[in-house]
């Protein structure tokens, strides 16, 4: 190589470096690039679980796919803060809360034309101590537009004279002025404890409402023994599921019963009430297990139903032999039936073995013999 050669080859490699020198460098271009290690931990406060609502919750960002995850008292008070009109918002227990001390407690949907509607999931968990004695419609959601499901309230205290009361929800759905949105479900769901109410009290629920543009509210795989007492001076309706029926629509199924009911004067029915006029239900596989008491001569009790009972239709209702019906002091001697043929709907008797048998067959995945002789569910500790 010449001379000239030499000057050339330099002048070549001096412009190729100048052009490299002042390329954008497009880092896609490489292969030896090092991948970008994701070092946050699953704790809900980062973009894939969501932040909790800056830190209301344990995580989620309140939707289907991201509820908002509920560790504790404060955090399950943190409810309210979230909820949205007209727009569903997404809950799930993260563990079992104690809501000993949280004595203020006032319905998350209870006034004003009850805008909420709110998705529930328990995952299996229970809420002990819960109290309520304020507001409308007192109970953990006063009005329930929307579902829950997979809970357990355990030793709750409910009290009011207003009427709808119940441990889970006053009033499941709405009465009137609704649609398919405003419908209401509770699903897997059992409470222990006490309700006090006056006009509407029960068990479960203090009212199942309406169902709208075919959508239904309904009560389905549940239990309850809790004392159920309506101490209203008339027109008292107390259920050992539910107090009243309103509307027209809704099923009860596959639930029971154990808790004493008792109401001044009124219905008092060992799952429902009372069936409000020109309104109708369904009731499927219930167990009544509750002695009832009705206080005044006028009351009328139904192991099953107590007042207006010829407004639901009714298919496997059954009540232990053994209960006690009781009005104005003295004892009611029951026949068996299995459809209603007066005012109030008796089901047909049977022995405690043969209603565990019965209970533990509507789904022997959700169902066990309980220890204390009442069927429960499989994840529940009794």
């Amino acid at each position: 190589m010449n001379i000239t050669q030499i000057g050339r080859f330099g002048m070549l490699l001096m412009m190729a470096s100048v052009a490299i020198s002042c390329s954008d460098p497009n880092p896609l271009d490489s292969y030896t690039r090092v991948p970008f290690e994701k070092t946050e931990t699953d704790d809900g406060n980062n973009d894939s679980d969501g932040d909790g609502a800056g830190g209301l919750f344990e995580k989620g960002n309140g939707t289907d796919s991201k509820p908002y995850v509920i560790m504790n008292g404060t955090q399950i008070k943190n409810m309210r803060s979230v909820l949205k009109s007209g727009i569903k918002v997404y809950f799930q227990l993260g563990a079992d809360i104690d809501m000993a001390g949280i004595d203020d407690w006032q319905s998350l949907n209870g006034s004003g034309d009850f805008p909420y509607e709110i998705d529930f999931d328990g995952d299996s968990h229970v809420i002990k101590n819960f109290k309520c004695s304020a507001g409308d419609y007192p109970s953990f959601f006063g009005v329930l537009c929307g579902d829950c499901r997979n809970v357990g309230f355990v030793n709750a205290s409910v009290s009011s004279t207003r009427q709808g009361i119940g441990i889970i929800t006053g009033y499941l759905g709405l009465k009137d002025k609704g649609n398919g949105s405003k419908t209401g479900r509770i699903v897997n769901c059992f409470t222990t404890g006490e309700v006090t109410g006056s006009g509407a009290a029960g068990g479960i629920a203090g009212v199942l409402a309406n169902s709208y543009d075919g959508q239904e509210s309904y009560i389905k795989n549940c239990y309850s023994s809790a004392t159920v007492n309506d101490q209203a001076a008339s027109g008292g309706k107390a259920g050992g599921i539910a107090g009243r029926k309103v509307g027209v629509g809704g099923f009860i199924e596959n639930c029971y019963a154990h808790g004493a009911v008792s109401a001044t004067k009124g219905g008092i029915g060992g799952i429902l009430g009372q069936i409000d006029k020109n309104c109708d239900i369904a009731i499927k596989n219930c167990v009544a297990w509750s002695n009832l008491t009705g206080t005044d001569a006028s009351s009328t009790v139904g192991r099953i139903v107590g007042v207006s009972a010829s407004l639901g239709s009714y298919e496997n209702c059954y009540a232990c032999e053994s209960i006690i019906l009781k009005v104005n002091g003295g004892t009611i001697t029951t026949s068996d039936e299995s459809s209603a043929t007066g005012t109030t709907f008796h089901g047909v008797a049977k022995t405690v073995d043969e209603l565990g048998n019965i209970i533990v067959a509507w789904n022997p995945n959700l169902w066990k013999k309980g220890m204390d002789g009442y069927p429960a569910f499989q994840w529940a500790e009794k």
